[in-house]
């Protein structure tokens, strides 16, 4: 696949959206961005952007909305929520867009779901791992997650997971975030527990 297409197909599978600065209410949503949330784009218009995130992921918003005053611009990674209370990740590209006074007025981000992604540019191998995953119980878990699962319900951190898998700690970050969404799980501790019950570890 060339690049142009790539893209093309990438910026199709983004979801557009626009959020008032004084409170963070949805102004305005494209119908994509709606349907990744499970929603028709008149139910989400008025609503606080931060209903839309994972419950753990919704005191980060804070911090990012000040970082983003300051610089304009910021690529976050969080945890969303469906309407059927459903998680996802998802990254989003945020601006903040300011008037002639240098105010800002509303904040405008393009959203992409990194299960679209991850559908997209999933290599032969990462789909062989993906297939081999299909055999370890009802969560799916590939042989890759097995593994760094194994490692976090013997306490390590991502770090020392890292340096055990000679991978870096985003990547082991990654992992484990994928694990916790496809088990369901609110935490490591609460992954740990199921894994054992279940006999994955």
């Amino acid at each position: 696949m060339n690049a142009t297409k790539q893209n093309e197909e990438t910026s199709q599978q983004c979801g557009l959206v626009v959020a008032n600065a004084s409170d963070v209410t949805l102004s305005n949503v494209d119908s994509r961005y709606a349907e990744m949330h499970g929603y028709q784009r008149e139910e989400l218009v008025g609503k606080r952007l931060e209903t839309l995130l994972a419950p753990e992921h919704r005191g980060q918003l804070p911090g990012i909305i000040e970082a983003l005053n300051q610089t304009g611009h910021r690529t976050v990674e969080l945890m969303h929520v469906r309407k059927d209370g459903s998680g996802f990740p998802a990254r989003a590209e945020v601006l903040a867009v300011r008037d002639k006074d240098g105010t800002v007025v509303y904040y405008a981000a393009s959203v992409q779901a990194l299960e679209d992604v991850h559908a997209q540019t999933d290599a032969p191998e990462q789909q062989e791992e993906n297939e081999a995953g299909r055999r370890h119980g009802r969560y799916r878990l590939t042989d890759r997650e097995l593994t760094v699962l194994r490692h976090v319900a013997g306490g390590k951190t991502d770090k020392e997971i890292a340096k055990s898998l000679g991978r870096s700690p985003y990547t082991v970050h990654n992992h484990v975030r994928h694990i916790l969404l496809k088990m369901g799980a609110n935490s490591r501790t609460d992954a740990t527990v199921r894994a054992i019950r279940e006999g994955l570890v």
